[in-house]
């Protein structure tokens, strides 16, 4: 199986029809940002088991996998002709990235995001062979057209992401970002074809669920602190450090009257008023004082003053939508992405750095 397997990589980047033609970096082939692929990577990736050998029991095949054929040079070509379909559609889908190769805004033609395509595919020979698909029974041309519907919705999913989801998924490294990239391919795939479900996802689906809003009430909670510790100093700075002052000039009446209130109900046990403030709270405070707070708390470069503090209602929205975790309600990893730019936004006006890009 392992000269089956090397003669296989060697063809997918001898052949120009390959999406890997002059891709893998080979012992004779010095490595370039298009030449980045290892030989050992994708050569590991396709001896697991899965492909060739679906069951083996004390060194004795008990059942061939899908990419097996009648011999060793039958079996050669099927493995190039089924990985070179599958990449296919990947790379089309998304070519000007895969033709990046390692350059800085490449990364999908490069060994993790190649190891996880890998390991997409075993999943959907696996699913096909729970679906009682004869895969050993069909010919390569049909073996292709069986995986074709799963191909093109990974590279929907790939070509879909823009600059900043490229880094993220680029940066995804080792056996474990390899499993995300992975699983995150699979849960794209799982949108166009309900029925498909690898054995693992619905935990990793959980799990990330939960540390993504873990992640994300951290970043409530610091964006909240901040925008305590700006809008009070501000106000403290503009109308003077009493209450007298600052709370009655500062604050909107129809605000201090929701405060007072909270406050009143509460006995006062956080301490002070300005304890019981609410998120959006700040918002009414920067809109009625905004030539005070324009410069801190407007996001953008223009804009009127309701558009340029909607991020404010953003943050709010966000963290009342997770607030009880029987809600079941998830945040997106573009959702996350965005809280993180509001925070590191927020964070530079704290540390007099003004906008951030």
């Amino acid at each position: 199986m392992r000269a089956i397997i090397s003669r296989a990589v060697q063809r997918l980047d001898s052949e120009k029809t390959s999406p890997f033609y002059q891709r893998i970096q080979t012992a004779d082939a010095a490595r370039t940002s298009a030449r980045c692929i290892t030989l050992t990577s994708l050569f590991g990736a396709i001896e697991k088991t899965g492909f060739h050998i679906a069951k083996e029991k004390a060194g004795q095949v008990l059942q061939y996998g899908p990419l097996w054929a009648a011999d060793n040079d039958a079996t050669v070509s099927r493995t190039v002709a089924v990985l070179s379909h599958w990449f296919s559609h990947i790379r089309n889908a998304a070519e000007s990235w895969w033709h990046r190769g390692s350059a800085l805004d490449g990364g999908l033609a490069m060994s993790d995001s190649v190891v996880s395509c890998v390991n997409v595919l075993r999943s959907v020979f696996a699913h096909l062979d729970e679906k009682r698909v004869n895969l050993l029974g069909l010919d390569d041309e049909d073996l292709c057209q069986a995986t074709t519907p799963f191909a093109l919705a990974a590279g929907r999913y790939l070509a879909s992401l823009d600059q900043e989801g490229r880094k993220a998924f680029r940066d995804l490294r080792g056996i474990q970002g390899q499993t995300t990239r992975t699983r995150r391919i699979q849960q794209v795939i799982r949108q166009s074809i309900p029925e498909f479900n690898p054995a693992g996802l619905d935990e990793f689906i959980e799990l990330e669920k939960a540390q993504t809003n873990a992640k994300a009430r951290d970043l409530f909670d610091r964006i909240e602190r901040n925008l305590q510790k700006l809008v009070l100093e501000e106000l403290r700075r503009e109308y003077g450090p009493d209450e007298s002052q600052w709370w009655l000039l500062g604050v909107p009446k129809a605000v201090r009257v929701d405060v007072a209130k909270r406050y009143e109900e509460d006995a006062g046990k956080r301490g002070a008023k300005q304890h019981y403030f609410n998120l959006v709270d700040y918002r009414d405070i920067a809109l009625q004082n905004w030539t005070l707070f324009e410069s801190l708390l407007g996001f953008g470069p223009t804009g009127s003053k309701d558009r340029r503090t909607q991020w404010i209602v953003f943050v709010n929205d966000k963290r009342n939508a997770i607030a009880h975790p029987s809600s079941g309600v998830t945040l997106s990893t573009e959702e996350l992405g965005q809280l993180q730019i509001y925070d590191e936004w927020l964070c530079g006006k704290m540390l007099g750095e003004g906008d951030l890009p």
